[in-house]
């Protein structure tokens, strides 16, 4: 059973005489207060999903699943070639940022994302690398999660060379 509120979910069963075997949680370093609500139901088995490094955050923890199965790291996909290197790129100022950005992004032998500071930063560097020749667009929070798929497919399906984001690809 898929339901939008856990809490509601255990209180249904419960009522009608039944427990959680299995309960399965995507995104399980965020759960915050459904950890609660996902220990008072007692399941049986539980599995939580997770592709986020952990980054310390007081609210994003593990401890609440009994054991990590299985562990695969930035090292692991690096080493398998799901990702590449990150580039990093300290400017003396604007100019030499953007400067090596398009550098790098016409030299990528695949497609790749550009993280960017803020919106607006997302937006200004897309369009340079637009201005330079690179087939390029930036997603992030002011768009509509249409738009936003419909960019990340164009990147899929090779019609651009890279996104720009502020931390929206980062998760999920």
């Amino acid at each position: 059973v898929c339901h939008p509120s856990a809490g509601l979910l255990v209180q249904e069963l419960a009522t009608a005489g039944l427990r959680v075997a299995v309960w399965l949680a995507d995104e399980c370093h965020r759960l915050g207060d459904v950890v609660a609500v996902m220990e008072s139901a007692s399941p049986v088995t539980r599995l939580g999903f997770t592709g986020t490094p952990f980054r310390s955050v007081a609210h994003e923890r593990l401890e609440a699943w009994d054991v990590v199965a299985v562990r695969y790291g930035l090292a692991d996909a690096l080493a398998d070639g799901v990702i590449v290197p990150p580039r990093f790129v300290f400017p003396e100022d604007d100019s030499d940022h953007i400067d090596h950005t398009i550098a790098v992004a016409r030299d990528a032998v695949g497609p790749g994302v550009v993280s960017a500071v803020d919106i607006e930063d997302a937006e200004w560097v897309a369009e340079e690398l637009r201005k330079a020749g690179v087939r390029c667009e930036a997603v992030h929070s002011r768009l509509t999660a249409e738009e936003n798929r419909a960019r990340l497919g164009r990147l899929e399906r090779g019609e651009l060379k890279c996104l720009t984001n502020v931390g929206l690809l980062v998760e999920g």
